[in-house]
């Protein structure tokens, strides 16, 4: 398995990885999620618009929690903060848990939550959301809209899973492998287990495709590592 930390991200903020781009090629995405931006009930803004208002009249008085530094999470953000111009303080947390508890208690007045932690949250009265990173709108909570939607196209971002093989691997393999996955991939128990753990729904893929796609979501996040200058330890 290749999460998109592991296999894009870690190498663009310095971190210390295993194996380099070259030396692995995607097969299928197993699942993807989004991230969804919640606020504590107090925070006086409904959207994105609202918070970005809020923010420009109180520059540095805010904060966001993430799930840690260098995470999707973190970076999505302080790209969201250079391209709205906004001057909000990170403050990184140990896992989706605790984030979430303060951001309940409004320790942290934002919260950077994966899918299925805000979703798990989806009815709590202490918290609002107010969009989600996805192409399209997450179907768990369709209410809430993209942050495409709320005026940032440069925002459409997805946090995946890959099934990868060395770059050695025999092609006749790959092929085989490609074709297993997506046929798993478009059965209904596979859709409905993924549904139930909060991922989006399945994408089948050939293994160019996945490629593509690779390739494509490489070059998304170099950019917004450049446009942070995030790097490990931040």
């Amino acid at each position: 398995m290749g999460p998109v930390g592991g296999t894009i991200i870690g190498r663009l903020i310095g971190m210390k990885v295993p194996y380099q781009p070259q030396d692995v090629v995607p097969i299928a995405n197993i699942g993807s999620l989004p991230l969804v931006v919640a606020v504590n009930k107090d925070l006086p803004v409904s959207n994105i618009k609202e918070l970005v208002a809020l923010a420009k009249s109180k520059p540095g008085s805010l904060s966001y929690g993430t799930s840690g530094a260098g995470t999707p999470g973190h970076l999505v953000f302080e790209y969201f903060k250079k391209i709205a111009d906004l001057d909000i303080v990170h403050i990184p947390y140990k896992g989706d848990s605790p984030l979430t508890s303060d951001l309940i208690g409004g320790q942290v007045p934002i919260g950077i939550l994966t899918g299925p932690a805000a979703k798990a949250q989806l009815s709590n009265p202490k918290l609002k959301f107010l969009a989600v990173s996805s192409a399209q709108r997450y179907p768990q909570m369709d209410k809430v809209p993209t942050l495409v939607e709320s005026g940032y196209p440069d925002l459409s971002i997805e946090i995946w899973n890959l099934l990868i093989a060395p770059a050695k691997t025999d092609p006749a393999i790959l092929a085989s492998l490609n074709t297993s996955m997506n046929a798993v991939l478009k059965e209904q128990e596979t859709v409905s287990r993924l549904e139930a753990q909060g991922y989006l729904p399945p994408v089948s893929m050939s293994l160019e495709q996945a490629r593509e796609f690779v390739e494509a979501d490489r070059k998304k996040w170099e950019t917004i590592v450049k446009t942070t200058g995030v790097t490990i330890g931040q």
